[in-house]
């Protein structure tokens, strides 16, 4: 029983099936800039959990009516952030190219790098900023969208 949690605003360039074999109960995208042994401080765009009841309810417990800064990634990186197994930062690709628009966390140069290197980008694609930065990732991802909404919205 192992899920694989992906934010809404994530998109997926390849397959990810490995990821359902981490041995860890919890894992994270190491970021590229965090040495291996720092494994607080993850982004919970993607992360993968094995299923198991009495955690799911240990984790609710310590969060009745608090509202966490980022979400769930505080109550995740808190709780995890220890003991959490890392995988490449592939699987969570946070940026890339122009850090005026987004960041370059993602350690990659350019679109055809972002193919070639990374599975999971990690951007709000809706995002006329972001999407121009990488045309062929937004392009893509347009072609999911029902007809009526292809806009392209990174058009300037």
């Amino acid at each position: 029983n192992v899920m694989v949690f992906m934010d809404s605003d994530t998109f997926s360039l390849k397959n990810v099936d490995e990821m359902f074999c981490l041995p860890m109960a919890f894992s994270a995208a190491k970021r590229d800039h965090v040495p291996v042994t720092s494994r607080s401080g993850f982004n919970s765009g993607t992360f993968v959990w094995k299923a198991n009841p009495t955690l799911y309810k240990k984790l609710f417990s310590l969060s009745p009516g608090t509202v966490w800064e980022n979400g769930e990634q505080t109550l995740l990186n808190r709780y995890f952030g220890p003991t959490m197994g890392c995988y490449a930062p592939t699987y969570n690709c946070l940026g890339f190219g122009d850090p005026k628009i987004t960041s370059t966390k993602c350690n990659v140069k350019n679109e055809k790098e972002l193919w070639r290197k990374r599975a999971v980008v990690h951007s709000k694609l809706s995002d006329r900023r972001q999407a121009y930065v990488i045309p062929s990732v937004a392009d893509k991802w347009i072609s999911y969208l029902p007809p009526e909404k292809t806009v392209r919205y990174y058009a300037l």
